[in-house]
């Protein structure tokens, strides 16, 4: 039994043709840039100052929950597009681009205004208080002004992917990560005055190279003459929300159950927030590689459901499963005997090195169960068998993440051990109702 199949993971699309990798590739590079900037943002604030740390991890924390809202739309999209250019209907395929395009970009401005002007009630809900309360406010409320930016450079980075342009794509998040690197710098160390300092540096930095990488990705679509018309067409929207609301709600309801654990993490004091998040920028690269393999998996799968290969959706799916949770747990494992050296970069806390220790071997059985609900979500969405993953998502993350992760960690007083047991939970639980599920062979029968 080969790990990979080349023929498999490859579909021809007219003269140009679908390949895993190269589809899976440039979408890595896209969630690494997401989460780097983030990691960024957290070195360089970790010896500027504590406070700062806190305050803009819980603000990234509402941030991406907010943007995962818009998974809904690129969920919807991507699998409706794959369909349809499965099928080789591309005015169908231009139609579903630009009706997504402005459903991001209304619901973009209608949520960054309620942000912008809730961004202090917002970070006191998450149990901030006092400086760190005001500057992660200050955090919220200049990213909430420019969040349509924030939403586009995904929008275009996922629909260059999708069309078989990977390496455009990989462009454009080079480009959103060098320019936040530097302007970090210059923010924060630099001493030239011609950026904000501190938290609306950093705020600053982020928006700028986002705005650097969307002007990139909008010339990068136009050039490669992908389907495009601008309109709204009620029958594309109706395909958008029946495949992307349950789809989405994978991503919506598990960040949401995120920010609800991180709200009750908060309640345990400065030291133990900050330890979550240097162990969270730490961790959350693992799972990149499985996303990437889950979404360039779904894309060939939304081809093969066009032309009725259910053979070929079946061993592709065995074949990521293996892939993906073998790169989990390797890089898992490497990460729990390096997590010393990996730490060091945020921190010389004795209490916080140590308590990595127990944390990272819990996080191998986490990751393991991540692998398959990566693939296994992409797999049922890209065949319209999307309830599954809604329910299954929903009362996991809710029964499994947030109850445990209060009765272990606050009732009992297991603290951040208590929480990673209750993310391990949550993670096996999906994984074994996906495997049962797909078993049964009942997603043949929905369509798109």
């Amino acid at each position: 039994m080969r790990l990979y199949d080349n023929e498999l993971s490859t579909f021809k699309d007219g003269e140009k043709s679908i390949n895993l990798i190269k589809t899976a590739l440039p979408k890595f590079f896209d969630y690494a840039s997401i989460y780097l900037v983030g990691s960024v943002s957290t070195a360089m604030l970790a010896w500027y100052s504590q406070e700062a740390v806190s305050a803009v991890n819980v603000a990234l924390q509402v941030l991406n929950l907010i943007i995962i809202l818009f998974n809904i739309i690129l969920t919807g999209g991507n699998f409706t597009l794959s369909f349809e250019l499965g099928r080789n209907k591309r005015k169908t395929a231009g139609e579903i681009v630009g009706t997504a395009f402005c459903l991001d970009v209304l619901l973009a401005a209608v949520l960054g205004a309620v942000l912008f002007f809730m961004s202090h009630q917002v970070a006191e809900m998450m149990n901030l208080q006092g400086e760190v309360c005001d500057m992660a406010s200050q955090y919220l409320k200049m990213c909430a002004a420019f969040l349509p930016i924030t939403v586009l450079v995904s929008f275009f980075v996922t629909l260059l992917i999708c069309t078989g342009h990977s390496l455009q794509a990989f462009s454009i998040s080079a480009i959103n990560n060098i320019v936040n690197v530097l302007l970090c710098y210059v923010a924060l160390y630099s001493g030239w005055g011609i950026m904000p300092d501190g938290v609306l540096g950093v705020a600053a930095a982020r928006i700028t190279a986002q705005a650097a990488a969307l002007l990139v990705g909008v010339c990068m679509y136009a050039y490669g003459r992908c389907p495009f018309k601008l309109c709204f067409k009620p029958l594309s929207f109706r395909r958008i929300i029946k495949i992307g609301l349950p789809g989405g709600m994978c991503s919506v309801s598990y960040n949401f159950a995120q920010t609800i654990t991180t709200a009750i993490i908060a309640t345990f004091g400065t030291l133990i927030i900050n330890s979550k998040v240097y162990y969270t920028n730490i961790l959350c690269y693992i799972p990149v590689i499985s996303l990437s393999i889950g979404f360039a998996g779904g894309i060939l799968i939304g081809r093969y459901k066009a032309v009725g290969d259910y053979k070929s959706i079946r061993e592709l799916c065995t074949q990521n499963l293996r892939i993906a949770v073998s790169i989990n747990l390797i890089l898992a494992i490497l990460i729990y005997i390096f997590r010393e050296q990996l730490l060091s970069i945020f921190t010389d806390d004795v209490f916080i090195i140590e308590l990595a220790g127990r944390i990272m071997l819990i996080d191998i059985f986490v990751e393991a169960g991540r692998a398959m609900n990566n693939v296994f979500e992409n797999a049922y969405c890209a065949c319209g068998d999307v309830k599954t993953t809604m329910i299954v998502s929903i009362c996991s993350c809710w029964l499994g993440s947030v109850l445990l992760t209060y009765i272990l960690g606050v009732q009992l007083g297991w603290g951040l051990v208590g929480c990673w047991i209750a993310f391990a939970a949550d993670e096996l639980f999906k994984s074994a109702i996906y495997m049962l599920r797909w078993k049964t062979d009942r997603w043949m029968r929905f369509t798109l």
